[in-house]
């Protein structure tokens, strides 16, 4: 026999707890995105707001807001956003330094204006017309270079 599937309502209700849990989690972790020392490894790269690290949990919210979370927590994507002036890293053909944008993306289309998604279709329009000098080290590379050989 096939089991029923699940109304919308069902299926929100049945996710009501992790939605609740992951909250309490994500709570958590905005109280303490100053303060890196709870992180053991923090590196430089850690503290960058606009780095790849950081738009790990910045994308990891826009899901959550979308599952249903309390308008919190689009309010601290939007803060986010506005603080950073929704400009991406500063390596403009890295794409660690481009991820912070797919949650810059979300706030433009979740209620922040044309901001976000200007800023975001001129820095394409930029990587697009201005490819990078061949002479131009990567950030790949310059990482290689810095290593010993083992």
């Amino acid at each position: 026999m096939c089991a029923a599937a699940l109304s919308p309502v069902q299926a929100a209700d049945k996710a009501q707890p992790q939605i609740a849990a992951t909250v309490k989690l994500a709570d958590w972790q905005l109280a303490r995105l100053d303060d890196l020392s709870h992180i053991p490894t923090a590196t430089d790269e850690t503290r960058k707001t606009r780095g790849w690290e950081q738009a790990v949990f910045w994308v990891g919210m826009t899901a959550l807001a979308d599952a249903g979370a309390p308008p919190r927590i689009k309010q601290a994507i939007m803060a986010m956003g506005d603080r950073d002036g929704w400009r991406p890293g500063d390596n403009l053909y890295f794409a660690d330094d481009q991820a912070i944008a797919q949650a810059y993306l979300w706030a433009a289309k979740n209620g922040a204006g044309p901001g976000p998604s200007g800023r975001q279709r001129r820095h394409s329009i930029q990587r697009w017309t201005s490819p990078p000098s061949p002479r131009w080290p990567s950030p790949f590379r310059r990482r290689a270079m810095a290593r010993p050989n083992a």
